[in-house]
């Protein structure tokens, strides 16, 4: 059995981040704008995620503005059944996917939970979570639409759950939806 030495693991795990990165050029310079506006309306963590075969990977970050805030590694992968971001690339992917993330839900009541949640995310167009994914952390997140009207990218704000009482989250998702809608429209997006 042969294995790969540490160097080797991150001179691999580089690549690939890059790899994701170059696929999602266009979509990062056409959000980066947006998630810096959206940032300092928030002051909170804005992240961009893209749709990498069955999980979400982060491509770019505004980095909160308070001493306490929540952090995502750049080219982290992060699974699509937990956490608002993971919720909202899932709720607009194909049944076939879908069936294949449901399979790596640790429990029945934790998959009967977000099956029922993902009707509820198309039918708002935004995604919630608390202590989900991370104890002590909560985001909300809002689908971007490709040209095709496909789902591959979301924007989240995120932070310590202590600071998202749902009145903030309201506003958060309000915020995030109009911040997603912005930037699927420059992709080309027409509802």
């Amino acid at each position: 059995v042969s294995t790969v030495c540490d160097h080797c693991k991150d001179v691999l795990s580089r690549i690939q981040v890059g790899y994701i990165a170059g696929k999602s050029i266009k979509v990062r310079e056409i959000a980066r704008p947006v998630m810096e506006r959206l940032r300092d309306e928030t002051r909170e963590t804005v992240n961009l995620y893209v749709l990498e075969q069955d999980a979400r990977v982060c491509v770019e970050q505004c980095e909160g503005l308070q001493a306490l805030r929540h952090m995502v590694r750049i080219g982290e992968r992060l699974p699509l059944w937990a956490g608002a971001g993971g919720k909202v690339l899932l709720a607009y992917q194909s049944p076939e996917v879908q069936e294949r993330i449901f399979a790596q839900v640790p429990t029945k009541e934790r998959l009967d939970r977000l099956t029922a949640e993902l009707e509820a995310i198309r039918e708002r167009g935004v995604a919630s979570s608390v202590d989900e994914r991370e104890v002590g952390s909560a985001a909300v997140a809002a689908p971007i639409f490709d040209i095709r009207g496909e789902v591959g990218a979301c924007l989240s704000v995120s932070g310590p759950a202590h600071r998202f009482t749902r009145e903030v989250m309201e506003q958060f998702e309000r915020l995030v939806k109009e911040g997603a809608q912005a930037i699927s429209e420059k992709l080309g997006y027409r509802p």
